[in-house]
């Protein structure tokens, strides 16, 4: 299977990278860094770089993972948050994962086949302080999935979101590494444990089979959490 993931230096994309390579597929990965040896692709000016992404669909191409996003502005309450950083985050996350969806879905109507799975945060179901402009933007590609399901679903295109949980990551392991924050997170997860990025892999491979059959949902990978964090 030949897929596409997005946001080359997130820490998530590289581990479920390492998986699919490890069963075979064939996988690409796009950066916003023009120094990268991989497909440019800026969340910010998706139409930069197309010619590249040309190349790359005109072969085909039968998922696409939506992983990046980019750097989060400084964490403040929603009324503290300066109007152009909260237009400029939106703008970029919304519609420049917009602009890549609309790109895809031609070629996964052509072929008859193609999966597309958004990667999501709980904090769209569980506030997070500072987090607002951030959580309005994962929940607006999180409804575009579900619109991309009911209309292209007689294509054989699956769209689902998998929202995450709290993972061990670098960023994340910044703020773990305070004992008393890391417990006061796990009692908040059923398995009493935090993410690890291989808990991802069982839901990517149903996400991306053949034959699968779950269509528009939001699959929460986050241990049973059941109180905000």
């Amino acid at each position: 299977m030949k897929v596409l993931i997005t946001g080359a230096n997130s820490m998530v994309t590289k581990s479920i990278k390492e998986h699919l390579e490890t069963h075979g597929h064939n996988v690409f990965l796009t950066s916003s860094d023009i120094s990268s040896e991989h497909i440019k692709f800026d969340l910010c000016n998706p139409a930069m770089y197309e010619d590249q992404l040309d190349n790359l669909l005109k072969e085909g191409l039968d998922a696409v993972i939506l992983c990046a996003a980019t750097p989060t502005y400084k964490l403040l309450k929603t009324e503290a948050i300066p109007w152009e950083d909260a237009e400029k985050f939106i703008n970029a996350n919304i519609m420049g994962n917009f602009w890549l969806i609309r790109k895809v879905l031609p070629i996964f109507k052509k072929q008859n086949f193609g999966r597309m799975i958004f990667i999501s945060s709980m904090t769209t179901t569980y506030p997070v302080k500072g987090y607002s402009v951030y959580s309005i933007a994962k929940a607006g590609i999180e409804a575009l999935m579900k619109y991309v399901a009911h209309e292209y679903g007689g294509a054989n295109i699956i769209a689902n979101t998998i929202r995450l949980g709290v993972f061990h990551t670098k960023r994340n392991d910044k703020y773990l590494s305070d004992e008393k924050v890391k417990k006061k997170i796990e009692s908040s997860v059923a398995l009493s444990r935090l993410g690890n990025l291989n808990d991802l892999n069982p839901v990517i491979d149903m996400l991306i089979h053949p034959n699968c059959y779950v269509q528009g949902t939001v699959i929460e990978v986050s241990g049973g959490t059941s109180n905000p964090v």
